[in-house]
């Protein structure tokens, strides 16, 4: 009798397309990387108009995870296929 072996790696990826289609991926990193760069904008607004009350640059600080965030999940569904 044939043992079966299975690779994880191509089966994970198999059940990783099945569940996130990769127009589905780019469609969550775009609305990523807007919201990031409405956060900077807004950020930037409120510094401009008071620097005194702005937020204490926390609106630059989650722009940075927030980048990331989107480039990485850009990265994903490119590798996807």
């Amino acid at each position: 009798m044939q043992s079966g072996y299975i690779d994880l790696r191509i089966f994970r990826r198999q059940q990783w397309q099945q569940i996130w289609p990769t127009p589905f991926l780019a469609i969550i990193a775009v609305i990523q990387m807007l919201i990031t760069f409405i956060i900077i904008g807004f950020e930037t607004w409120s510094m401009v108009l008071n620097i005194k009350y702005a937020f204490l640059f926390i609106g630059y600080a989650a722009s940075i995870f927030f980048t990331i965030t989107w480039i990485s999940t850009f990265t994903v569904g490119k590798y996807d296929q």
